[in-house]
């Protein structure tokens, strides 16, 4: 009988500890969301060529206040490193919460086509999970563009793509501060330099010839069937300044070039045996040329891309231009291809979503507003 005590004792613990293991055991973990579901909850949107916006959607939700704070940053050799933080409001929408941020982001590396970063989402008890993810820097301000040619991934070039022409599946492409002008098959990847150009900018084309500004004076015919030179012309006489741009359109050669004595441009016209077949002025400065159904197209260094139509004589309302390194420019069936120097690669956009983003074509009347250091990079002779 005098065990009694000791053992209502005993169970007593036992009981005690019991019930401490249940609560422990009971307790709710921290909700989380998976990777599918934060990136629902997330949009990326650039606003500048080198800045993006990281923002909440606007009709995404969760069950509750269960995030935070998220950060933003990236990962060096697998270590993230935070750069900022962003606390996390909330606004309901019935049994549902919005949650709400929104930070802007630069990217310093203009060479960078794809830029990787991390967003690190804190929720409760500081458990986080890490969205991994990615940006195309080539995406403004166009969503269509896509890249065309990777020109880093041609093993038997190695430089910049200044001027460049397609023709069906041949890429014809002049390099920068180079010699070299190569013929690039883009289904069978052959690889083939055009021998006889020892320096220029510009190329032009159709089905039949080539032509290629030598040294900014003269202009070389090839003739692809025949795969050698068979014409050199000087250009019509009379201007100081070199040429800035040709292109080729229903079998005439088109020369641009910007006299001493003016604030516009000229574009000589030929045919395509070399024969001076007109010209006209035109109230702009810009370099490089291309045209396509009767439209001239050529790059302002102060951020667009003029237009003339041929027909009417008369400007068109500008492009915004799709990069900031943009050098030589084509346009066939709807699609502007373009050259960036900084990204190494041809990109291509539909001209159809360009039409929203219109401004009033310059003029160049006062040429001091022209980027004239740029202009005198590219057309000094190399």
């Amino acid at each position: 009988m005098k065990v009694l005590p000791f053992l209502s004792l005993f169970f007593l613990i036992i009981l005690f500890i019991s019930c401490e293991k249940e609560e422990i055991t009971g307790q709710t973990p921290v909700q989380t969301l998976t990777n599918e579901e934060l990136q629902k909850l997330v949009s990326f949107e650039f606003t500048d060529y080198h800045q993006f916006e990281i923002k909440n959607q606007p009709d995404a939700s969760v069950s509750g206040k269960i995030i935070q704070k998220v950060e933003f940053g990236e990962k060096d050799t697998g270590s993230f490193i935070a750069d900022t933080t962003v606390q996390i409001s909330y606004s309901a929408q019935g049994n549902e919460y919005l949650p709400q941020f929104t930070f802007s982001r630069s990217i310093f590396r203009e060479q960078l086509r794809t830029y990787f970063f991390t967003l690190r989402f804190f929720f409760n008890d500081n458990v986080y999970a890490d969205l991994d993810t990615f940006v195309l820097t080539y995406k403004y301000p166009y969503q269509s563009t896509e890249m065309f040619l990777d020109i880093n991934a041609l093993a038997e070039f190695s430089g910049n793509i200044q001027d460049f022409l397609i023709m069906g599946d041949d890429f014809y492409g002049y390099s920068f501060s180079s010699v070299t002008v190569f013929k690039y098959n883009l289904t069978s990847g052959d690889y083939k330099v055009l021998a006889g150009f020892p320096g220029g900018d510009h190329i032009a084309g159709n089905s039949d010839f080539i032509f290629l500004d030598l040294e900014h004076s003269n202009i070389l015919r090839y003739n692809i069937q025949k795969d050698t030179i068979d014409l050199q012309f000087f250009p019509y006489p009379g201007f100081d300044d070199q040429m800035l741009g040709m292109c080729a359109d229903n079998n005439f050669l088109y020369v641009m070039f910007h006299p001493t004595d003016s604030g516009g441009e000229v574009v000589k016209r030929y045919t395509v045996d070399g024969q001076y077949s007109g010209e006209f002025k035109i109230p702009w400065m810009g370099y490089y040329l291309c045209c396509a159904d009767s439209i001239l197209y050529s790059v302002d260094f102060d951020g667009g891309i003029f237009r003339y139509d041929m027909r009417s004589n008369l400007l068109l309302p500008e492009i915004p231009s799709p990069a900031e390194s943009i050098d030589g420019i084509f346009v066939d069936n709807g699609k502007l291809y373009y050259a960036d120097y900084d990204k190494n690669a041809i990109f291509v956009f539909a001209l159809s979503e360009a039409e929203g983003q219109l401004f009033a074509p310059k003029t160049r009347v006062d040429i001091s507003r022209l980027n004239t250091d740029r202009v005198n990079e590219l057309i000094k002779v190399r």
